[in-house]
């Protein structure tokens, strides 16, 4: 079904191959540009403040620690925005205690998602769509995600719940 409408509607996925093709030029443009910004704007924060971060929140007001962030042309379009990379955004804010807090714990959903998995040994159960969503979960935490801020840290809360919740009843069932 997927191949008939890759060919029958190709232009559906034209704009997302369009965004992959930013990645590819040597002058990105559009939101990649503005994301690139906001990165290096992160890191520096991180390079400078690299165990405990610039504090929670502290993204936001970069350009009161680093003045010279008001001089770029972007600097109206960035002000209030995250680092649109959660490790990123939590390595700025909370340093080294915070990424790898934030990492640590995408990484056991993970094992522990698998390790429910292999409990059900069953290809179709609906432990393999959560170890998938756990999965999903951590690469975009590298990519660019905001799992943990504003309204879609509700739905990491639920995932975090669903997959401790099941991997319970799974290991009871076992017993």
């Amino acid at each position: 079904m997927s191949a008939v409408v890759l060919i029958l509607k190709s232009g559906v996925f034209a704009a997302v191959i369009d965004r992959f093709a930013e990645l590819a030029t040597s002058e990105p443009g559009g939101t990649f540009r503005f994301r690139l910004i906001l990165w290096n704007n992160a890191l520096r924060a991180f390079w400078d403040y690299p165990f405990i971060g610039v504090g929670p929140g502290g993204f936001k007001h970069l350009h009161e620690i680093y003045p010279d962030l008001r001089l770029h042309p972007t600097f109206t379009y960035l002000r209030i925005m995250t680092a649109h990379n959660l490790l990123f955004h939590y390595l700025a804010e909370a340093g080294l205690v915070g990424g790898i807090g934030v990492v640590a714990m995408f990484v056991n959903k993970l094992r522990i998602a698998r390790r429910s998995w292999l409990l059900s040994l069953d290809s179709t159960s609906p432990a393999l769509a959560i170890y998938g969503s756990a999965f999903l979960f951590l690469l975009s935490a590298f990519i660019d995600a905001a799992w943990l801020y504003g309204q879609l840290s509700f739905l990491a809360v639920f995932f975090a719940a669903l997959i401790a919740r099941q991997h319970r009843e799974l290991r009871r069932i076992k017993s």
